[in-house]
């Protein structure tokens, strides 16, 4: 079962109630049961270290931050068992094969369906716990990438 918060407290307040598995996709709804996984452009930069600053010190997972140029990275603070990732587009071909530059959310897109696809067997006990999935930024290609994870991690999309 899923909770699906919402507001500036979400993750403080999902991270209270650490006996119910919490997944979350939607912007501005997180929490900290399990692994983490944040996902955003540079559009959202201001809400991910919010995100960042309401987990407790034993918070585990992935942050990945797609930004337009390797000037765009700027350093946040994240406990000390999240990985924080920067994917500048500057630096990543598009399609494989193509000599197209990477689209706006694609390299965000590809990141975070690698993680889930290696992260998360569906066993929570294999996997070690719950996944909770918080995706925000600007673009059709990070709302579908929103859309697939509420798929895969049978979270729900309730706008609440």
């Amino acid at each position: 079962m899923s909770v699906v918060m919402n507001g500036p407290a979400a993750l403080q307040a999902a991270a209270a109630q650490t006996s119910r598995p919490v997944r979350s996709v939607r912007p501005g709804r997180a929490a900290s049961s399990g692994r983490i996984l944040l996902a955003t452009d540079e559009s959202s930069l201001d809400a991910l270290k919010l995100a960042l600053s309401t987990l407790g010190g034993n918070a585990r997972g992935q942050v990945f931050v797609e930004v337009a140029s390797t000037d765009d990275i700027v350093a946040i603070e994240a406990p000390e068992l999240v990985t924080v990732t920067w994917l500048a587009r500057e630096n990543r071909s598009g399609n494989p094969g193509t000599s197209r530059r990477c689209a706006h959310g694609q390299a965000l897109e590809r990141a975070v369906l690698a993680w889930v696809s290696e992260m998360h067997t569906g066993d929570s006990e294999r996997d070690g716990g719950d996944v909770t999935a918080w995706v925000e930024g600007a673009g059709t290609r990070i709302w579908e990438l929103r859309q697939t994870l509420i798929a895969r991690l049978g979270a729900t999309s309730d706008a609440r």
